[in-house]
């Protein structure tokens, strides 16, 4: 599983965990910063092992939306130690100084990037 594949599985449980069932694609995509295309090429995979499923919205069929399976929740549930582990690791390597500079430049860069596609 890619890091992007483990965020969108962490979105879906959350989003699951609300009682929310079936999110937009297009809401995912503006959510996670991707375009609808990355997007669906990020969930493919985890698609095709059950991890997520695609349906036609109930009330409008041009739209698809997304949700995690019990499958997908118990795969983001094995997954999220590991990811917790690697990022205490890597605070621990960087310190808390050099970590709040490196989040803060990619917080910054996201909003660059966005800034640049809405200049489109």
């Amino acid at each position: 599983m890619t890091i992007g594949q483990f965020g969108l599985l962490a979105f879906l449980d959350a989003r699951a965990a609300t009682g929310e069932r079936g999110v937009a694609i297009g809401t995912v995509a503006l959510a996670r910063g991707m375009d609808p295309t990355t997007l669906t090429r990020n969930l493919k995979p985890l698609v095709a092992h059950g991890f997520v499923g695609v349906e036609r919205d109930a009330n409008d069929r041009r739209v698809r939306t997304i949700a995690i399976t019990p499958s997908g929740s118990k795969k983001y549930a094995s997954a999220r130690p590991l990811w917790e582990n690697a990022e205490a690791r890597l605070k621990s390597d960087l310190g808390p100084e050099m970590m709040a500079a490196l989040n803060a430049l990619l917080e910054l860069s996201l909003a660059k990037i966005a800034t640049a596609k809405d200049e489109r």
